[in-house]
């Protein structure tokens, strides 16, 4: 923000002198010399300002500034209150901010700046150069992020005049739902440079993702996270715009997430008082295939056994087709129960049976049993399912050995 300038430019007076030798000059040369000089209104010096920073703005090769009647209103009662308390100031003299002023009358923006001027002149060409010798007051009138301005003038008599420039980076508040497209697109890209598939954003992942912004929001501890979904990461962010992923690229950039779900709420922050996303990117790892052959699904159970085996020393369990007839049995029987059996159980064989969302995955407490060498033969039953456990589906595993 600026700090203040006060614009001191000295008045000029001037009188008519009846020589007969000065009256050679033209009529419309002598209207011109003194229509600079002719007290325009308050409005009128606004209007002017108004133009010279665009000028000034378009000879820089930035964009125009457009002229905001709610920021002209809050100029105006800024330069209103300095012309009362004969005081040039950002505060005003009720000690609020440019700042306290402009969340007070509910502006969301995601820069500002102000430029405060008292002058002696009322030519706007002579205002605004001075404004523009000050670096600061130059640095607001020339910032590229600014694309709103309202500018109030006070004649407070006496030749004495109090100019407020206020400038702002305005801010759009989407919906959510327009939010969260703009969020998807922008971390597909990503996605896309990495040469990866794109996300599946689901409704549900979705869902559960607000529950994290929402509490981002009101201050409040996040919700606990489904255990039924794995791996899970949220990665939260608050930005007043949708432009800037990449703090998240750390997942976006790794092929074992497969999923993604995004909460958003635009609210106040302490961090953008002037308004901001809250945005919360829930991170899944990829769901299980279902469409995988059962012969395919089957080979990796097998492989991953057998890796058990061999490095035990021991030779490979040979896949048995009626034994595997046998696991299919034990494992749709598995599904029908209400309490399924022990993970270990006692059968004519010996069988176990677990679920996992990765077919080369054996727990730990069965490698007794695959490496006992009584065993030789090995049945394979694999059955995709979702469940309140697994709500994205996983692997129910049947083996049978014997």
């Amino acid at each position: 923000m600026s700090t203040r300038l006060a614009l001191r430019i000295c008045s000029f007076f001037f009188f008519s002198v009846a020589v007969a030798s000065l009256c050679s000059l033209s009529q419309q040369k002598a209207e011109q010399n003194t229509n600079i000089f002719v007290k325009p209104s308050p409005e009128l010096i606004e209007e002017s300002l108004m133009a010279l920073i665009n000028e000034e703005r378009e000879k820089h090769g930035l964009s125009r500034l457009r002229t905001s009647p709610a920021l002209t209103s809050l100029a105006r009662k800024h330069s209103h209150d300095m012309a009362t308390q004969d005081r040039l100031s950002h505060r005003s003299s009720s000690g609020e901010s440019y700042l306290d002023r402009l969340v007070g009358e509910g502006f969301f923006f995601g820069r500002m700046g102000e430029n405060v001027a008292r002058s002696e002149t009322f030519v706007p060409g002579w205002i605004h150069q001075s404004l523009m010798d000050s670096p600061e007051h130059r640095g607001n009138i020339l910032d590229r992020a600014f694309d709103e301005v309202g500018i109030g003038v006070v004649d407070q008599g006496k030749a004495c005049y109090f100019i407020t420039q206020d400038f702002i980076q305005s801010l759009e508040i989407m919906p959510v739902a327009e939010a969260r497209k703009v969020i998807v697109s922008k971390i597909q890209d990503i996605r896309q440079a990495y040469m990866l598939p794109p996300l599946i954003i689901q409704e549900s992942t979705n869902q559960m993702a607000q529950l994290f912004a929402d509490a981002r929001v009101q201050g409040q501890p996040p919700p606990p996270f489904p255990k039924e979904l794995g791996e899970t990461h949220v990665v939260y962010m608050i930005m007043p715009f949708l432009d800037n992923f990449s703090q998240c690229e750390d997942y976006l950039g790794q092929s074992k997430y497969g999923e993604a779900g995004v909460g958003v709420e635009f609210n106040r922050a302490a961090s953008n008082p002037g308004g901001a996303y809250f945005v919360a990117l829930m991170f899944l790892p990829s769901p299980p295939p279902k469409s995988l052959s059962p012969e395919f699904q089957t080979g990796i159970v097998l492989e991953a056994l057998n890796k058990i085996r061999l490095e035990s020393g021991l030779k490979s369990l040979r896949l048995e087709e009626k034994l595997s007839r046998e696991a299919q049995k034990i494992g749709v029987a598995l599904l029908a129960r209400q309490n399924p059996p022990p993970l270990l159980t006692d059968h004519p064989f010996r069988v176990l049976f677990y679920y996992s969302q990765e077919l080369d995955f054996i727990p730990q407490g069965f490698q007794p049993e695959i490496i006992a060498p009584a065993f030789n033969k090995v049945g394979l039953s694999v059955i995709f399912v979702k469940t309140a456990r697994f709500l994205r589906g996983a692997y129910l595993v049947t083996i049978v050995l014997e």
